[in-house]
């Protein structure tokens, strides 16, 4: 699909669903179907809290650029449970999942005849910024990186999704500890997407549900 430009007035781009299901096409094969935590779904999932947390800053008079989000959303997390090694593109050797999702995502979009330096490259570079220690330093990093880790912010949902990124992790990965042994390198891990800049009610909110799920998993 090629770029379709919008005025400056409107804050959702023209054509913007078609675009958005176009990308959905596209990346939903490449999410496994038998994957835990990352099936499609999860790429849905943050798509749809993204563009709730893009409500909440617009009602606060900040302007969201959705469709970078949108995409990025989609995208993000494509090949993920494909092991990082296997030679997709000949003599590529791609530093982490995010990098290779940005790759591929960004070779769609390009493809489709989007404009690479106003959505080609900006979407790469935020699939990049999804990265456990990248800086989010632009209002849609803030955003993509609250949306991944929404689940954070209800204690049941964390816990259950806790639960299903372990089975993941067993079932592609061949983890072998138990999921009390596995549960606090993970959850450091999980500390580590808290970037400075998001907003304090996230944080606290994270920290204190991480704290719960730890304690409730002590070790006998």
């Amino acid at each position: 699909m090629s770029e379709i430009p919008s005025s400056p007035e409107v804050q959702i781009p023209i054509a913007f669903e078609a675009q958005m299901d176009e990308l959905r096409e596209w990346a939903r094969p490449l999410h496994h179907v038998e994957a835990d935590y990352h099936p499609f779904e999860h790429a849905e999932s943050v798509y749809e809290a993204s563009m709730w947390l893009a409500d909440r800053y617009e009602e606060m008079g900040h302007t969201v650029n959705r469709r970078l989000l949108g995409f990025t959303s989609l995208g993000h997390d494509i090949m993920v449970n494909a092991p990082l090694n296997e030679s997709f593109v000949p003599g590529h050797v791609f530093p982490s999942f995010e990098h290779r999702s940005a790759f591929f995502t960004a070779q769609f979009l390009a493809i489709r005849g989007y404009d690479i330096e106003t959505i080609v490259q900006p979407t790469h570079d935020l699939i990049v910024a999804t990265k456990n220690g990248e800086p989010c330093n632009t209002l849609e990093a803030i955003i993509l990186r609250m949306a991944d880790i929404f689940n954070t912010q209800d204690f049941d949902t964390f816990k259950d999704r806790a639960e299903a990124f372990y089975n993941e992790k067993c079932r592609f990965d061949n983890e072998q500890r138990s999921f009390v042994e596995w549960l606090p390198g993970a959850m450091g891990y999980l500390r580590g997407f808290l970037d400075k800049n998001l907003p304090e009610w996230f944080t606290q909110t994270a920290l204190r549900h991480i704290n719960k799920l730890l304690n409730e998993c002590k070790p006998n």
